[in-house]
């Protein structure tokens, strides 16, 4: 055993300084002292157990407060591994500890431009996607004869410019511009080990924020019909279970933060935030297939306008994607760490250190001569 110490401390003193090196150091003593205070327990050995088991506790004790951090840069080891760009410096969250100092974060630009690069990617998604719903709108007329057909054809074109209008504002960008006060807001995740909140806050914000748009659509076209055409009332239903689910995914959407800020929480309980869109999706393709209106013209003439709209929303999200990847462009650009190779030789320097300061103080729990 005095010859394994005098091992380590030689090894914490030797003229290699590099972040690897210090790992392997970690690595060794962290192996090696659980296994000879495991022996020294067995034989009674003392006051060598005493000094291994002072080492084999502070080991312990931090692997498991570390492995409940859940990722976050200002914890004291999350901004190692928050950001697709530093992907290499995942092992790093079992070794660092107290660097970068409180209150710097390094890796916030690349964060940055991760979010911005899995806006763009479900952004493309969502646009996609409303192109087939938009076809499946559009086939809701066929359910009906030829008269009504015809008859919601020609009142369509009563819609005008200033409906569009309406139905883009209220349908597209308010659900938008809630999405982008939540995304860069304290509830976006934004501070948070991108692989981490991408499946538990991101995306089902997305997700959310898909399903908002076709209630908010459905609405506005509706009230706009409506508007021009009044008549049309009688024979369309309520509205009311379509504002509450409305409102309830809305609300839903910056309390999605809270899966990414308790990682006990399993996956399945993701599925208590999408039970209400997707109840409320189950009930108008219920509505839509089995159930038939008495004057069934005006449901057919809001089907028709929606129809026509959501693919001016996917247009809108396409515009959306092209934003995401200039500001992705523009983090990138301007990052330290991206654009200064020294930058990054200081980050690996801070962390070596740190490690080096670690495998120092439990070489002091053994009072090594």
């Amino acid at each position: 055993m005095k010859d394994w110490e005098l091992y380590q401390k030689r090894m914490s003193e030797g003229g290699s300084t590099t972040l690897l090196t210090r790992m392997i150091e970690r690595s060794s003593l962290d192996f090696s002292a659980k296994g000879f205070s495991s022996a020294a327990c067995s034989l009674s050995l003392e006051p060598e157990g005493h000094r291994l088991k002072k080492v084999t506790d502070w080991l312990e004790t931090e692997q498991k407060r570390r492995s409940a951090l859940p990722g976050l840069p200002d914890s004291p080891l999350g901004f190692a591994i928050s950001s697709f760009l530093d992907s290499s410096n995942t092992t790093l969250d079992r070794h660092s500890v107290n660097w970068p100092p409180k209150g710097e974060d390094p890796m916030k630009q690349a964060r940055a431009a991760d979010q911005a690069l899995i806006g763009r990617i479900l952004m493309v998604a969502c646009s996609l996607l409303l192109l087939p719903i938009a076809g499946l709108v559009a086939l809701h007329r066929f359910r009906h004869g030829v008269l009504i057909r015809k008859v919601s054809a020609t009142l369509q074109g009563l819609m005008d410019k200033s409906d569009v209008a309406w139905i883009l504002t209220l349908g597209l960008l308010a659900p938008l511009a809630w999405l982008f006060v939540i995304r860069f807001g304290p509830w976006g995740g934004t501070d948070t080990l991108m692989s981490f909140a991408l499946p538990r806050t991101i995306g089902p914000q997305f997700l959310l924020m898909f399903f908002t748009l076709l209630m908010a659509i459905s609405l506005a076209c509706r009230w706009r019909c409506l508007r021009r055409m009044p008549w049309l009332k009688s024979g369309l239903g309520s509205t009311w279970f379509t504002w509450g689910c409305l409102a309830i995914t809305a609300v839903t959407m910056p309390l999605m933060q809270l899966w990414t800020r308790n990682p006990e929480w399993t996956d399945r309980t993701l599925l208590i935030p999408a039970a209400v869109p997707f109840l409320w999706l189950l009930v108008a393709m219920t509505r839509a297939l089995f159930f038939t209106a008495e004057f069934p013209l005006g449901g057919v003439v809001v089907s028709r306008v929606v129809s026509r709209s959501l693919p001016a929303c996917a247009a809108g999200f396409a515009l959306v994607v092209g934003a995401f990847y200039l500001e992705e462009r523009r983090q990138i650009e301007t990052d330290p760490l991206a654009n200064d190779p020294s930058n990054i030789f200081a980050t690996e320097v801070g962390l070596s250190r740190t490690i080096n300061d670690e495998n120092r103080m439990l070489l002091d729990m053994l009072e090594v001569e």
